[in-house]
């Protein structure tokens, strides 16, 4: 359900809807854990992730274009070994 943040709304659709209650997440969403005591059986992220991930695009590509250089592109970067963990489930 988008747009819906606050937890007496929440608790109230949980308690009404006949069925799985599914939140799409964002910045002011509750913590996990008051939503699951909420009644909320499920968080969507939407287009999200997405769009952080083109913000950071566009960060690197400006500071490529206007100083030449690439500091933005290790940024939080996660090293090859930490890929190779996440893609082999360890």
């Amino acid at each position: 359900m988008p747009g819906v943040l606050d937890t007496p709304t929440i608790a109230a659709l949980a308690k009404t809807i006949p069925a799985p209650l599914n939140l799409i997440a964002g910045s002011d969403t509750p913590p996990v854990d008051d939503l699951e005591q909420l009644g909320v059986a499920r968080l969507s992220f939407g287009p999200r992730p997405m769009r952080v991930m083109l913000a950071l695009l566009r960060r690197m590509a400006r500071e490529w274009r206007d100083q030449g250089t690439f500091s933005a592109m290790s940024a939080e970067s996660l090293s090859y070994e930490e890929v190779n963990a996440m893609l082999s489930g360890r």
